[in-house]
């Protein structure tokens, strides 16, 4: 079950924030944005809890994909007549449990406003390290299955 938290990645504010996002934004502006999602599916799969990854726009209505199999986890687009800070903001607002909200961003206004609506903020460094733990949380998880299945299948006859 999924729990009821909600976390809001600032998405350009993140990827401009993070080392390896800016050398990818180099070279490709999509890899550094694909850099950033897999970040946020990462936290969605490890802790269990809603991501959504919001970017700036440029259509007329608010775009949407899901990175993977669950709707739990997706990447938001403003339209053009807004920003991603705005969407942010008025996601919060409108929530009757602004409280559920954790908004990952370096822009001291946007986290200004969404504390003022009740939301937690962190920052993209606090963000980097989170993805870390989840990253070794995962690592642990794939070396205990692999050792689980090498016992499952060891052969029990003497040879």
């Amino acid at each position: 079950m999924q729990s009821e938290r909600h976390l809001l990645i600032d998405g350009h504010n993140v990827l401009h924030a993070w080392e390896d996002s800016r050398v990818l934004m180099k070279t490709s502006a999509e890899s550094a944005r694909a850099h950033v999602i897999s970040a946020g599916v990462l936290i969605h799969d490890y802790e269990n809890i809603r991501v959504s990854i919001v970017f700036d726009g440029k259509g007329g209505e608010i775009g949407i994909e899901h990175p993977g199999r669950d709707a739990g986890c997706s990447v938001l687009y403003a339209p053009a007549s807004m920003t991603a800070d705005d969407l942010i903001e008025q996601m919060v607002g409108a929530s009757e449990r602004s409280q559920d909200y954790v908004v990952a961003t370096g822009d001291r206004m946007e986290r200004e406003t969404v504390e003022a609506l009740g939301a937690e903020c962190v920052s993209p460094s606090f963000l980097e390290e989170w993805v870390v733990r989840c990253r070794s949380r995962q690592s642990a998880a794939v070396s205990r299955r692999a050792r689980n299945q090498d016992q499952d299948w060891q052969n029990p006859l003497p040879l």
